[in-house]
């Protein structure tokens, strides 16, 4: 099953708006600079949001920023006037519009490496030249095989649930929910509620890799060929790696914006495999119980309200992560080779 969606802005355009918004910040500092700046305001900003969902679902008011952010936060003060931090949050919005919404369905596109390609100075001497949304999905196309993807995860999440005390009976009840003809809600709730909490930890995901990853595009393509839930719930995990520190960056941004719950996104040279020259950014998503909101745009209600979702939980940049489990392959689960490529690869 391919995930589809209309995208009523293109991401030259949504770029070109953001990009408006960014430039009267170029007087007297360089469009880099002013880029690198709006790229660390939307980092911080993803990476605290979860956090900030948590504490106002328990009733805490906002999370507190870690002294990072904080740091961050302060920096920028110094460097930016009250409109100049207008704007950097006003063209964060604009990022976050141009995935679109719940209504409409996900935009899978790159504005992040749009904005960076005609506006953020990329560096010519090291090629980077980024490949366009378009074409990324096409390659993704070529190379990835979607129905095997949601295979695998399948006969992976069968293993896993069936391997749980009382796996039997749930794993049953669930394939009669799936069959139900609601939309999948039944289907849904009972792996949110039941089945989710006992194969996290536990079961193994389908990941898919990057060596050099620029802005992240060709994972977002992956992203759009694949079942949202896959993403949502980390059964897909998206590892990346880059050279370029603002191309990490990109990429986490990214990455968090499509809404991927389990990724890895390194910064280190992939041809030596040398140690990362900064701790890598990893999400994994963890357990929240109880009824979790999500927060929808400013002077809306909340968009979403599911009981016991499981958040994604990014760890904060520059912090290091917490422990990746090890995790063993069902033994009944042979994966496909035959599509293995530089692209996707079945770790």
């Amino acid at each position: 099953m391919v995930r589809k969606s209309s995208t009523p802005v293109r991401p030259d355009a949504a770029a070109g708006a953001i990009i408006k918004v960014l430039e009267p910040l170029t007087y007297g500092r360089s469009a880099s600079q002013v880029f690198d700046d709006w790229l660390a305001v939307t980092e911080a900003s993803l990476v605290m949001l979860p956090h900030h969902a948590r504490s106002v679902a328990a009733e805490r008011g906002m999370a507190e920023d870690p002294d990072e952010v904080k740091a961050l936060w302060d920096r920028l003060r110094k460097v930016y006037d009250k409109a100049g931090w207008d704007r950097l949050q006003q063209a964060f919005a604009l990022l976050l519009n141009s995935t679109g919404g719940l209504e409409e369905g996900m935009h899978y596109q790159d504005v992040v490496g749009e904005v960076f390609m005609n506006f953020g100075q990329p560096s010519d001497w090291s090629g980077q030249f980024f490949t366009p949304s378009h074409i990324a999905q096409m390659m993704v196309h070529m190379t990835m095989n979607a129905e095997a993807v949601e295979r695998i995860v399948n006969a992976r999440l069968r293993h896993a649930i069936l391997a749980a005390p009382g796996g039997e009976v749930l794993y049953m009840a669930w394939m009669l929910a799936r069959a139900q003809g609601d939309g999948g809600i039944a289907a849904f709730s009972l792996f949110a509620e039941q089945l989710y909490p006992r194969v996290l930890g536990v079961f193994q995901p389908y990941t898919i890799a990057d060596p050099c990853c620029g802005s992240g595009v060709m994972l977002v393509a992956a992203m759009s060929m694949l079942p949202a839930w896959l993403t949502a719930f980390g059964l897909v995990e998206y590892h990346a790696t880059d050279i370029d520190a603002r191309c990490v960056r990109m990429t986490h941004v990214n990455l968090m914006l499509h809404g991927a719950a389990s990724f890895v996104v390194r910064h280190q040279d992939s041809l030596t495999l040398q140690p990362d020259f900064t701790p890598p950014r990893v999400g994994r998503v963890r357990w929240a119980g109880g009824e979790v909101l999500i927060p929808g745009e400013v002077g809306t209600k909340p968009r979403l309200a599911l009981p016991a979702l499981a958040l994604p939980l990014p760890t904060i940049p520059d912090r290091e992560p917490s422990p990746i489990p090890s995790t063993t392959a069902p033994p009944d689960v042979v994966p496909d080779l035959s599509n293995l490529t530089q692209l996707t690869l079945d770790l």
